[in-house]
């Protein structure tokens, strides 16, 4: 009996340190719930931080990005600005270049402005001028006069040639024939280098109805072999190419008088 009673009292005792145990136990499952929840409110203030390090990250990737470009443009304007800035230079080296020319020349104006001697000469000079003036209106006048004179024949030619033709002396040349649109005519000689110059330059006239630089040409050809007959046709072509020209006028007009 005393053992069993022994044995419930051991037993009792065991109970209790075990209920002990199994308190101490609840106690530190109670605390350690509590530091649980400590941790994950702590875990979740963590991720939450991250998440707004992260947007501010976000955030000052697009500033810095923006700020890039804005900084890329900046350059290129600097860029240009150097770019203006040279071609500036350039320019104002230049103009202080055609300044010092002028400055130069305006020196040089008034010197010769002060000396007696250089007025003289550019007063002589301007009456020179003057009369050269004066004999360039001259032969335009004359010219303008033989113009007509040259078109009133042209004019009368055609009708010229309508009325038969008198028996002229051995001597005398042909009539001059009327101007027209057709080949220029063979002379009747073709022998010397001159007229084969002449040949050439008048197949490439029938090449090229409007080629007044050979007409010319033939003409000024015809002209120094005293053709005078001969340079009529290619001179009344040229005229009427160009029609306003006093020269190639007065050049027909002489061809005229001396044929």
């Amino acid at each position: 009996m005393k053992e069993v009673e022994s044995d419930q009292g051991q037993s009792t005792k065991e109970l209790k340190s075990l209920e002990k145990e199994v308190a101490a136990l609840q106690k530190s499952q109670g605390s350690l719930t509590q530091e649980k929840e400590n941790l994950e409110n702590q875990l979740s203030e963590v991720q939450s931080q991250l998440a707004a390090a992260q947007s501010q990250q976000g955030q000052v990737s697009a500033e810095t990005k923006a700020l890039q470009e804005e900084l890329d443009k900046v350059q290129k304007s600097h860029n240009q600005l150097q770019e203006e800035k040279t071609g500036l230079t350039e320019d104002k080296d230049l103009l202080e270049t055609k300044l010092r020319e002028s400055q130069s020349q305006l020196a040089g104006a008034k010197k010769s402005a002060e000396d007696p001697s250089a007025v003289k000469a550019v007063q002589a000079e301007l009456e020179e001028a003057g009369k050269s003036q004066q004999a360039l209106q001259a032969d335009k006048a004359k010219l303008e006069t033989q113009v007509k004179e040259l078109e009133a024949k042209l004019r009368s030619a055609p009708k010229a040639s309508a009325a038969p033709a008198p028996t002229a002396p051995p001597a005398a040349r042909p009539a001059s024939p009327p101007p027209r649109a057709a080949a220029v005519p063979s002379p009747p000689k073709a022998v010397s280098s001159g007229d084969k110059e002449m040949e050439q330059l008048r197949q490439a006239i029938n090449k090229n109805p409007k080629d007044i630089k050979s007409m010319i040409k033939m003409a000024q050809l015809a002209f120094g072999a005293s053709r005078h007959q001969d340079a009529i046709e290619p001179q009344t072509r040229a005229v009427k190419l160009q029609p306003k020209d006093a020269e190639l006028f007065f050049m027909l007009g002489e061809a005229h008088y001396k044929a």
